[in-house]
């Protein structure tokens, strides 16, 4: 998502144990069509395990007198281990993994093992190792304070690979640079336009710029150059398969198609888009997006598009009466969100979202992006780093 080059020292810090309980996987009918799910946050002490028929977070029917239902070590069935996390009635609870006094900006996870970068604001790179030791967990500044002049907008990792991302901007300039060992190497040259958000396929990097035409829109980022597709005003970005998907400040959806080189207005009408995730659809040459609009009563919304782009004729709401949708991700047949005003971090199944929705955190304090790999959620909040174990 967020122009000298300056390498910094790496820092080592031991963070100390945090285990903390903020509430419970639960079905929550506000998340369908319910009442309004701001008013549902919950509180920091913790809440109902509820019953869900999802396979994500172990059983949360489990009866008082299992001792699964309360074993971390084994949480609804043997070896589901929710590390430093809690076990309510047989399902895993949210637990700090870092924490950040300067307040987080964006995270990114590396796939296949890999850690987690954290952006602190305005201007630190922190990389975190994503489990827990016995002594707490470890993480590593790759990029240290740059001062008040600049800023990390944004980072984002490579699909299926371990390359890093980093998009910087100071003193009226825009750079991207890659997450090496010694530091950060720009990747391309400086730019007067005002990049804000980066994605990345596996064959090409793409970010935004939230200025208007002709040096706003979306942009494809190469080695040499950075070469501007198309758009004016956009707000968030989203990639797959080297399709780049932006939302503008009109509320529109744009889809730029390098088959033939064109750009599709894809919807509009649809309210401050907060943020989208891609993937590909089961079908060949189809993709479904997600987004999430405050539009109306809020939303997480998708359509499923296929090859040559045109309009979405019919968008679907996966979970409605979703005041603040922060961040959305599309991961593993799951879709996971952020709903801001009541904190809540939630997922269901793709396909049958209506009977598959469970809650995994709520009351955050200003939950704000998400990300996943196989085994567990991770999401930023205010000035933490936390994890929940799927």
């Amino acid at each position: 998502m967020r122009s000298l080059s300056r390498l910094a020292l790496p820092l080592l810090l031991s963070l100390p144990a945090c285990t903390a309980i903020l509430g419970s996987f639960e079905v929550d009918p506000t998340l369908n069509g319910g009442p309004d799910a701001s008013s549902s946050g919950g509180s920091s002490s913790g809440g109902d395990g509820g019953s869900s028929s999802s396979s994500s977070g172990g059983d949360g029917g489990s009866s008082s007198g299992d001792a699964a239902a309360e074993d971390p070590k084994n949480c609804g069935s043997p070896g589901h281990d929710c590390e430093r996390g809690a076990c309510v009635k047989g399902v895993c609870q949210p637990y700090t993994l870092a924490s950040f006094g300067g307040g987080t900006a964006d995270l990114s996870v590396q796939q296949g093992g890999g850690d987690v970068f954290v952006i602190e604001r305005p201007a630190t790179l922190w990389r975190v190792a994503r489990s827990l030791g016995p002594d707490g967990g470890t993480t590593r500044a790759l990029a240290g304070q740059f001062g008040g002049a600049y800023e990390f907008r944004g980072v984002s990792t490579h699909p299926s690979g371990p390359d890093t991302y980093l998009l910087t901007f100071a003193s009226g300039s825009t750079q991207l640079r890659k997450v090496e060992a010694g530091g950060l190497t720009p990747f391309g040259p400086a730019t007067t336009i005002t990049g804000t958000d980066v994605a990345i396929t596996p064959t090409k990097t793409f970010f935004i710029a939230l200025e208007s035409a002709p040096n706003g829109g979306a942009f494809e980022a190469k080695s040499a150059a950075y070469t501007r597709i198309d758009g004016d005003r956009a707000q968030t970005i989203a990639a797959e398969d080297n399709f780049v998907f932006w939302s503008e400040q009109d509320g529109s959806i744009h889809a730029r198609d390098p088959a033939n080189a064109t750009t599709a207005l894809v919807a509009s009408a649809q309210g401050k888009v907060r943020a989208m995730s891609a993937r590909p659809a089961p079908a060949l040459g189809q993709f479904d997006l997600v987004w999430g609009t405050d539009s109306g009563t809020g939303a997480v919304r998708t359509c499923t598009f296929r090859a040559p782009i045109g309009p979405c004729s019919s968008p679907v709401d996966l979970a409605s009466n979703q005041k603040t949708p922060a961040d959305v991700l599309v991961f593993d047949k799951r879709v996971f969100w952020i709903e801001q005003a009541s904190g809540t971090v939630a997922s269901c199944d793709f396909g049958d979202c209506g009977k598959t929705t469970i809650v995994h955190a709520k009351g955050e304090d200003v939950p704000s992006r998400i990300a996943a790999d196989g085994r567990a959620i991770f999401f930023i909040t205010k000035s933490e780093l936390r994890k929940v174990v799927r």
